[in-house]
């Protein structure tokens, strides 16, 4: 009998191990509930919504995923986690704002259909240049997001590490 429990906990390891692999080595595919807290994703994601995260333990970003992050250690006193999308990439030039109030990424406005219709963002301009590893976040209620432009005066220059990724919400 040992050796039956011995033999099953092998298999199960060989399992475990297959199916890591099959994810590029990570255990990518598990997902946990998250509340979403304020309305910085709307019309997306409305403030006490609870969404499924697929979390990630390699994450290649890619314009306009969304993203549970963990928030910069200068912006929020004790930090924290947050749903918000990625806008620029890494090495990417992110500048505010066209003539009609759109982001733009590399000099070309960028096409942001999933945004709350309010109008342009109320935002000082800007344009930064996004550094190795870390990522420009925006939410998509950018009037009322606390996202990159906002933390983009604090140490960290508003940049998120791409490290920093928990995970990615996947519509439904």
């Amino acid at each position: 009998m040992v050796r039956c429990i011995k033999m099953s906990a092998v298999l199960a390891l060989v399992f475990a191990l297959a199916s890591c692999a099959d994810n590029g080595g990570s255990a990518e595919g598990t997902t946990h509930i998250y509340t979403q807290r304020t309305i910085s994703m709307m019309p997306l994601l409305n403030a006490g919504q609870k969404v499924e995260i697929t979390d990630l333990k390699k994450y290649k970003p890619q314009r306009g995923d969304v993203v549970l992050i963990h928030v910069p250690d200068d912006w929020f006193p004790g930090g924290g986690k947050q749903i918000t999308r990625v806008i620029g990439l890494p090495g990417d030039n992110v500048a505010c704002c066209d003539q009609e109030g759109r982001v733009m990424i590399g000099g070309k406005a960028l096409d942001e259909p999933y945004l709350q219709p309010e109008g342009p963002a109320l935002a000082p301009p800007y344009e930064v240049r996004v550094p190795a590893e870390s990522l420009w976040v925006l939410g998509d209620n950018r009037n009322a997001a606390s996202d990159s432009r906002s933390h983009a005066m604090d140490p960290s220059g508003g940049f998120v590490p791409v490290s920093n990724v928990v995970g990615i919400y996947l519509a439904k």
